[in-house]
């Protein structure tokens, strides 16, 4: 469906809300819209101003776009356009709307006292300092969750829509950002052409990889970048032992191992000497980070390979990292099983550069006294 029909259907909607379910509210509550507020009966200046409808409204509006209608629809986008705008209505209009607005009234009917004194006024000094320990505790959830979302980025959205067929726009408000498409400025042109339906998708490899602890799975989950296995706080050298499709590798003695797609391959890899792979280039590669000697090279290998990692029994604390945002702590024995996931991560993309050109924007080749960007 068009995007233009989608907002045209919210404003409709919400207008609608506004009118029919917001005037039966008032009729219901007995609002007088002729009746002097607070604000007028106590003005002082100071904590009692006049103020036009229109800035009670913005207010109001700042007020609800927090916890419900900004995460919620993160958590809907994992299912498709219609639960994101069902949430946007239907929770707007019949969960957040009708409680700021049952909220704002109510202090309104009270000569202008939050919401906790007119529960301590009908309720008591206990039922004040509940509602207040519940907003303490409610904060802080609220914080948790949408930290726990955002900040994943794209590379963490990217792990939750594994197997899902929806595509992902990234947009870079960091540093390097090979992952993400767009620029945090000039990013507008992009959103018509998403619209319009003129963006390249692409279908980028996805790893995925669980965790045995005496044979029996504890945990597991996707990666669009690498999953490492790793030295902890020790330093000392870490014994790993690889297998790949079942064939003995043997013990690599290193700070850890990196098993990386052709995008991860940029990223942790890169940094332990591993090569680089192209997109398009169906390969998994597993590197050594600062290997003992040197004895084991980066090596890549087909996409259907099956990896299995396991740590020595008297090997020092390990940890397993995924996309380097996910930690686990490793014990003696535990095995890691590695492999491509059939259902890729798809991308979307606006740009006609070619990848070896990203390379050059983002510094990853630096050739003829090119330098990399500031920003790198």
């Amino acid at each position: 469906m068009n995007g233009l029909v989608i907002i045209l259907i919210g404003i409709v909607a919400l207008a609608a809300g506004y009118l029919l379910y917001g005037g039966w509210l008032a009729k219901k509550w007995g609002i007088d819209p002729n009746a002097k507020t607070p604000a007028y009966t106590h003005e002082d200046g100071q904590d009692y101003v006049p103020s036009s409808r229109f800035t009670v409204f913005s207010h109001q509006f700042s007020s609800i776009a927090g916890a419900g209608p900004v995460t919620g629809p993160i958590l809907a986008s994992v299912f498709g356009w219609v639960p994101v705008l069902l949430w946007l209505i239907i929770g707007g209009l019949f969960f957040g709307a009708v409680q700021d607005f049952g909220a704002l009234y109510a202090s309104v009917k009270n000569e202008g006292k939050s919401i906790g004194m007119v529960i301590e006024k009908y309720i008591g000094k206990t039922g004040r300092r509940l509602f207040m320990l519940f907003c303490w505790l409610f904060t802080l959830l609220v914080i948790a969750a949408f930290t726990d979302m955002v900040a994943g980025t794209f590379v963490g959205v990217g792990r939750k829509l594994a197997g899902l067929d929806i595509p992902l726009l990234g947009i870079n408000f960091g540093q390097v950002g090979f992952l993400t498409e767009l620029s945090a400025v000039g990013w507008e042109p992009a959103l018509e052409r998403l619209l319009a339906g003129k963006m390249i998708t692409r279908t980028c490899l996805l790893l995925a990889w669980e965790l045995l602890r005496g044979g029996t799975p504890i945990a597991s989950g996707h990666a669009a970048n690498d999953v490492v296995v790793g030295r902890g706080a020790i330093a000392r050298v870490l014994p790993v032992h690889v297998f790949v499709d079942g064939e003995d590798m043997g013990v690599v003695r290193s700070d850890g191992v990196i098993v990386s797609t052709p995008l991860g391959s940029s990223a942790y890899a890169l940094s332990a000497h591993g090569p680089l792979v192209h997109p398009k280039v169906q390969a998994l590669t597993l590197t050594p980070i600062s290997p003992f000697f040197k004895s084991f090279p980066p090596i890549v290998l087909p996409a259907d390979s099956r990896i299995r990692l396991e740590t020595d029994a008297a090997a020092p604390d390990a940890f397993l990292t995924v996309d380097g945002q996910e930690g686990i702590p490793l014990c003696g024995g535990d095995v890691i099983r590695v492999q491509s996931l059939d259902a890729g991560l798809r991308v979307l993309s606006c740009s006609s550069g070619t990848y070896f050109q990203r390379l050059r924007e983002r510094g990853f080749i630096q050739t003829d006294g090119t330098s990399a960007p500031e920003h790198v």
